[in-house]
């Protein structure tokens, strides 16, 4: 049982990391816009997608069949709607 949940969690980990290294630089680059810092200097951004990515793998077993780059990107935008609600609402 346990090697069996040892393989699962090693697997998607892979499944994963192999999301980020292709969507990444395009979730850096939304992130970036949102937060409308410049792409060379943009802490703000890369904390939101930290945040949205951390979010996106704790449910990454619940996605089945969804794309997971639409659920990052919708992380997004929740994370810093929330944000500026905190900050100026």
């Amino acid at each position: 049982m346990r090697e069996r949940r040892a393989f699962q969690n090693a697997r998607r980990a892979r499944e994963f990391e192999a999301f980020v290294a292709g969507a990444a630089g395009r979730l850096l680059h939304a992130a970036t816009l949102l937060t409308a810092e410049p792409p060379n200097a943009n802490p703000r951004a890369r904390r939101l997608l930290t945040l949205a990515l951390a979010h996106t793998y704790a449910s990454w077993d619940r996605l089945r069949g969804e794309d997971p780059y639409d659920r990052a990107r919708q992380q997004l935008a929740v994370r810093f709607a929330r944000g500026a609600w905190h900050q100026y609402g």
